[in-house]
């Protein structure tokens, strides 16, 4: 959800508005990194006359060679195989595809050797990665994904709540045990998200 996310949006928009290709967002767990890097690909695509966003979980995976072919499998889908013959910047080459890198903390430095080379190969890809900490590379842009702040973190657990329940009545729900849940969860998204669906 974008909700309490409107200047981290308005400043993604105007990193990609100046042409940078590689934007890495990071920060602590639970903070709402993948929800931003997907809603934020969609919202591209038409911005910046792409094709299809398209999405890799790198999540788990841990070795150069992993890499390229998960992403190669995003790219090219189930039937496209990694190799010498048919590495993934081939198969990107000119196309205009905003690729997008999920949860790259066990394989960063392979993302970054990956990326940059690609890159360097693809005039006209695009990279968004997600990580716990910045990707280690000098052509990436750092953007941090913070806590929400109390406005935005009361709306996700309100909007949370009426999932659960569309029937609640908003009226019974007392302002002041809002605000203590949100600063009890410290701003964390995906808390919130869970104590909003237990609050009807």
């Amino acid at each position: 959800s974008q909700i309490g996310r409107e200047s981290l949006r308005d400043a993604l928009l105007e990193m990609h508005a100046r042409g940078e290709r590689l934007v890495a967002l990071h920060g602590e767990p639970g903070v709402g990194k993948s929800s931003v890097l997907i809603e934020h690909g969609l919202q591209l695509q038409d911005r910046i006359e792409l094709h299809r966003p398209i999405y890799a979980n790198l999540q788990n995976i841990a070795d150069a060679h992993s890499v390229e072919q998960v992403v190669g499998l995003a790219v090219g889908g189930p039937d496209f195989t990694v190799s010498e013959d048919q590495p993934v910047h081939r198969l990107i080459a000119d196309r205009r595809i905003l690729l997008l890198l999920d949860n790259i903390d066990q394989c960063r430095d392979a993302v970054a050797d990956a990326v940059v080379s690609w890159l360097r190969l693809c005039p006209s890809l695009r990279v968004m990665c997600t990580s716990r900490v910045p990707l280690s590379c000098e052509e990436s842009l750092a953007c941090r994904v913070p806590r929400l702040g109390r406005l935005g973190a009361i709306e996700l657990l309100v909007r949370h709540a009426l999932r659960a329940d569309p029937d609640i009545d908003l009226a019974t729900l007392d302002p002041e045990s809002l605000v203590a849940v949100v600063e009890r969860l410290d701003g964390i998204p995906l808390a919130i998200e869970l104590a909003g669906a237990r609050l009807s």
